[in-house]
């Protein structure tokens, strides 16, 4: 949440959340409509998403989702260990 907050957004109104499984049981996260989303070369306009703390990993910095992936047509090579866009 702290880069959101770092960006400019509010992650403290709650407006819109969404219920999360996570191993230590249900969190409910704050849903942020961002105002530009670059990813995989892909610019998505006014796109939501789940505003949560990830615990620090230096491979990674979020979680795409699947309404991201099939937005873009993702496909998953494992062997690979690379996405592409149709």
């Amino acid at each position: 949440m702290q880069v959101l907050r770092d960006i400019g957004y509010s992650t403290d109104a709650m407006g819109q959340t969404v219920s999360i499984m996570a191993a230590g049981g249900i969190l409910r996260s704050p849903v942020i409509a961002i105002l530009e989303f670059n990813c995989l070369g892909q610019a998505a306009i006014n796109f939501p998403v789940v505003a949560m703390n990830v615990p620090f990993n230096p491979v990674f910095n979020g979680i795409l989702g699947m309404d991201f992936m099939t937005r873009y047509r993702s496909v998953i090579d494992l062997q690979k260990a690379e996405i592409t866009l149709a």
